[in-house]
């Protein structure tokens, strides 16, 4: 019986600091990031802070103050215990979106895609390709 009212009490205190947390909004991409951006094929090893990790490569248009407001609202409100999340996004060249799957069915490589740095760090132990590093993570969210 202990045991279920301290589990109670934790998550109770933990809806009341998150709901805190949503009534300060959304903090400001340049004062507290949520992500940091890292381009290429080969993303460098996690030396970072920031709770999210965008994998993206190059060439893409990537709107960083507008997705923190977007990834805000959709992890305090909607999927807070969410891993990884796919960014929809253009090319910078004007060629238009860059489509979620390839012709084989699998992540498209040019596809953003968004994980939890802890998780990213941890796959860094056994693989060292953008794409297979975000395969990876949306296949475990």
């Amino acid at each position: 019986r202990d045991l279920i009212k301290t589990a109670a009490s934790n998550f109770q205190r933990r809806n009341l600091a998150r709901a805190k947390t949503i009534a300060k909004g959304t903090p400001h991409f340049d004062d507290v990031p949520m992500f940091r951006v890292v381009y290429g094929d080969y993303p460098e090893i996690v030396d970072w802070d920031e709770p999210f990790t965008l994998l993206a490569p190059r060439g893409l248009e990537i709107p960083e103050r507008s997705l923190q407001g977007n990834l805000w609202n959709f992890l305090m409100k909607i999927a807070f215990d969410v891993t990884a999340v796919s960014i929809r996004t253009v090319y910078k060249d004007g060629s238009g979106e860059v489509p979620f799957m390839d012709d084989y069915g699998s992540l498209h490589p040019h596809m953003p895609v968004i994980l939890r740095t802890y998780l990213l760090s941890g796959m860094q132990t056994g693989f060292t390709r953008r794409v297979s590093l975000a395969q990876m993570g949306l296949d475990h969210s």
